[in-house]
């Protein structure tokens, strides 16, 4: 469970820096990132 205060997200920035993600021309996903 996730405490009281907290999110669940599933990317942000430092996660971007250390994948691929960075240099990515194109990204495809489903539904908003970071939430």
């Amino acid at each position: 469970a996730i405490p009281d205060g907290w999110m669940g997200l599933d990317i942000g920035p430092d996660s971007v820096k250390t994948e691929a993600l960075e240099t990515t021309k194109t990204v495809i996903w489903n539904g908003p990132m970071g939430v």
